[in-house]
């Protein structure tokens, strides 16, 4: 792994840990929906790469509008892992293997996405 990757491991771990440290069976929760997060985030980054390198176009019909602006893209797609998170962290109380798995498959899925847009924008 590079610096870089250490780097931002050690801030995510730094981050989530204090905020949930009283509750020891939510922190795998928490370390997943930070890993959906950066996923959401590498998605976007990966897009608009190969949006801007003409190697791919927006698949998703309703976020492709947004892909000619990309300061609106960002929010809008942040905001709906944001959102995503906060309606899942909402519900953990209630079905905490649910949620759990949930945001496990969320970060799987834009994982294939990012490996995918990576992949089509060499």
């Amino acid at each position: 792994m590079s610096r870089r990757g250490t780097l931002v491991l050690v801030l995510l771990l730094g981050w989530t840990t204090p905020l949930y440290a009283q509750s020891t069976d939510s922190f795998p929760l928490h370390l997943a929906l930070a890993g959906m997060m950066a996923a959401h985030g590498a998605d976007l980054s990966t897009t608009m790469y190969c949006l801007g390198a003409e190697t791919c176009h927006e698949a998703n019909p309703f976020f492709a509008p947004l892909t000619r602006h990309p300061a609106a893209a960002g929010a809008v797609k942040m905001g709906i892992a944001a959102g995503t998170a906060w309606v899942l962290l909402r519900h953990h109380e209630e079905h905490p293997k649910l949620v759990f798995w949930t945001s496990v498959g969320l970060t799987a899925f834009y994982t294939g996405v990012v490996i995918h847009n990576a992949r089509l924008g060499r």
